[in-house]
């Protein structure tokens, strides 16, 4: 019985893990393959399985809940999502900071990919969100900050819970900076030679062949991030093997050829996208990471981004220095809240974009102008004061030492951003650690340390005996810079959902992909 019972369990597992359909269970092949491999295993039906696969899911779920009602603080992401079958979804991720054993780790979590029947209003979502907290026991005073794109329903219904509840609202910075690149190809040219590369991939190149290797060329996608860049630099790659193709007469015919192929002015053109595009692409990369703190490092990349696009070369010709100056120009007007010191309707956002940049032991102030430096350090005077003279618990101080992480962030998404993040960095920041009468000795001591590019938690980690301030990366640096978690979400659901698997409910879509994600 017991090894009947961990075969049941392994199958079901199979099912949640590798987004197979509960039918195949019912499948002639695979009752044979079994009947093979253990002949004195009764299978059970498909109801069995589907009922067991909801049993998995109420444990599942309690065990979440349970991690739920220890972290102090949690972060969410949310975006809405239609399936194959024009089913509208709720995805939410949740990511919240757990000591396992003896090391402090970011955890990520799918919440919910809940069925909406309703209108998409800022109301409707609201409420939703607020619906499956409850059902998962999340005071609303544990939500730091949720993440979402730039959708006018989403804004809308971060708008309403942040008036009720006190909710900060972050709008993805991956999602920002594709706003920030459409904004830029709109140029005549640019639109020109997009869409000569999109009508040649559609009619004849979409796959071609080398040899025995086969080629995939990337179409370009408005709704997948980057997808401009990506289609731009395989055309690039392949530059060669393509005009050998469209010169071949019995792969294309001369008369579709003579349509299809770019000028060398063309060549010329998609070259030097390439090489604007690729810190973008770098950026975003970076910043949609959700096993690491990514948080801290908006305002550094996005100010070396504004630097590096804000910045001419006199030998550089006329289409590069209109594309950086039109770049920079976005980059200043929608990201106004990371890069402009006033005060402005958005000063919450503000403020915490800044001191999860403080708290972050590689940046501290580097990025910051005096004044901005002062303000930044005043305010975790304060929250050191409030450490020290009382027990810390609503920090996250619950009396348990967390331990560094074994690895480090330290990824080739990150060494190729050395270079942005050399450019944002402010001259006259206040770095050095100076003695000042306003700084207690523990950000004195913060301030003094010389850090490299490193994992903030694994530095803060070895040094919280040393200041009070590593109580507060609970708070700060668990937010994702961006919503893809939840796009990620999706991705998975729409494996879940597909046109062999339509007769899915919305509820056993939930429970399928909250076992696959969990």
């Amino acid at each position: 019985k017991n090894r009947s019972e961990q075969v049941t369990r392994l199958i079901c597992n199979v099912i949640t893990g590798d987004l197979r359909p509960i039918n195949l269970v019912d499948g002639r092949h695979f009752k044979n393959l079994m009947k093979f491999l253990e002949p004195a295993y009764d299978l059970p039906s498909r109801q069995t399985f589907t009922r067991n696969i909801e049993s998995m899911y109420s444990l599942a779920k309690a065990k979440l809940k349970t991690k739920f009602s220890s972290a102090n603080y949690i972060a969410l992401t949310m975006d809405l999502w239609s399936s194959c079958k024009l089913e509208s979804y709720l995805g939410i991720t949740g990511h919240y900071m757990e000591v396992c054993g003896c090391k402090p780790t970011l955890r990520s979590c799918a919440i919910a990919t809940k069925e909406v029947g309703e209108a998409h209003t800022g109301e409707n979502i609201a409420r939703w969100v607020e619906s499956v907290m409850e059902d998962f026991s999340v005071s609303p005073q544990q939500i730091v900050a949720c993440v979402t794109d730039n959708g006018s329903n989403m804004v809308s219904s971060m708008r309403i819970l942040t008036e009720k509840h006190g909710w900060v609202h972050f709008r993805c910075a991956a999602h920002t900076l594709q706003l920030c690149i459409h904004d830029c190809i709109k140029q005549e040219n640019i639109k020109r030679a997009l869409g000569k590369c999109c009508s040649s991939f559609s009619s004849v190149l979409q796959t071609i062949t080398e040899g025995h290797e086969c080629i995939k060329l990337v179409m370009d996608c408005l709704t997948r991030w980057n997808s401009s860049y990506e289609m731009l630099l395989r055309l690039v790659k392949y530059q060669l093997i393509l005009r050998i193709v469209l010169r071949d007469e019995t792969v294309t015919p001369r008369n579709k050829a003579s349509h299809l192929e770019l000028r060398e002015s063309n060549w010329i053109l998609i070259q030097h996208l390439v090489e604007l595009l690729e810190p973008l692409k770098a950026a975003t990369a970076f910043l949609e990471g959700d096993q690491y703190v990514s948080i801290s490092s908006v305002i550094p990349v996005i100010k070396g981004l504004y630097e590096k696009y804000n910045t001419t070369l006199p030998e550089e010709d006329s289409f590069i220095v209109n594309f950086k100056r039109d770049m920079s120009e976005s980059i200043l007007r929608r990201f106004s809240t990371v890069l402009s010191d006033e005060s402005s309707s958005s000063i919450t956002v503000k403020n915490m974009y800044r001191k999860a940049t403080f708290l972050h032991p590689a940046y501290k102030t580097k990025y910051f102008n005096r004044p901005v430096a002062v303000q930044v350090k005043t305010f975790c005077l304060c929250i050191y004061i409030y450490c020290y003279s009382y027990t810390g618990d609503k920090l996250g101080n619950t009396g348990t030492s967390p331990v560094p992480l074994e690895s480090s962030t330290r990824t080739a998404g990150v060494l190729s951003l050395e270079d942005i993040l050399s450019l944002g960095k402010t001259d006259n920041s206040s770095d050095s650690g100076e003695e000042d009468v306003s700084i207690t000795e523990g950000i004195n001591w913060y301030l003094r340390q010389k850090c490299s590019q490193a994992d903030p938690l694994t530095w803060w980690q070895a040094n919280q005996l040393n200041s009070q301030l590593s109580q507060l990366t609970a708070k700060y640096l668990i937010i994702p810079a961006t919503s893809a978690p939840s796009e990620r979400c999706f991705s998975s659901a729409g494996l879940t959902v597909s046109k062999l698997r339509s007769r899915l409910t919305g509820k056993h879509v939930e429970i399928l992909n909250f076992l696959h994600i969990n």
